[in-house]
């Protein structure tokens, strides 16, 4: 047992008994009391005696008490064992899982981008396809008015619609010419 434990039941024992002794000595006359306090004195070292006869009695029971106490202290060291391998499994499981979860989050994030993305390239190649189709367009009208503005002897003629249009482009580098 606790040494500390021991201690503080011998100390509240001592007041308990100087308590008695004092109501006894208050409430008796003191020939009656002295009888009483041999009395309890006389009970107290009975008991004591008992208890330590006892003792005495049992110690081929306290072999066998020792090797069930060393059998208790073996169980709970093992108990002890497994009750950390199963926290240990705890942790290696909640870790995987948010892992697991971190994971997820990140392809899901991932994913959100890439749509956004590709709806961004979408609608970029549709912008590009419209441009594409309007300088076809005025590709092909451009050369169906020189196709209408050609000789048939292979020379241009010069109109001034044409020359407009032409002198307005980059390409020609000025007006009517």
């Amino acid at each position: 047992a606790d040494p500390a434990l021991n201690a503080a039941a011998i100390k509240i024992q001592a007041r308990a008994r100087g308590m008695q002794t004092r109501t006894i000595i208050k409430t008796n006359d003191i020939s009656t009391a002295k009888q009483t306090l041999a009395a309890r004195t006389e009970h107290r070292s009975e008991s004591l005696k008992a208890i330590m006869g006892n003792r005495r009695k049992t110690s081929t029971n306290d072999t066998k008490d020792m090797k069930v106490l060393e059998q208790a202290k073996l169980y709970q060291q093992e108990m002890q064992k497994q009750e950390a391998a199963c926290v240990q499994m705890q942790a290696l499981y909640r870790g995987f899982h948010a892992r697991k979860a971190i994971r997820q989050q990140q392809e899901d994030a991932e994913e959100t981008l890439r749509k956004k993305l590709g709806q961004q390239a979408t609608d970029d190649t549709k912008h590009h396809d419209n441009e594409a189709q309007m300088r076809a367009k005025f590709q092909g009208y451009a050369s169906q008015v020189d196709y209408i503005n050609v000789d048939p002897s292979g020379a241009r003629r010069r109109s001034t619609e044409s020359g407009e249009r032409r002198g307005s482009s980059v390409h020609s580098g000025g007006a009517g010419r």
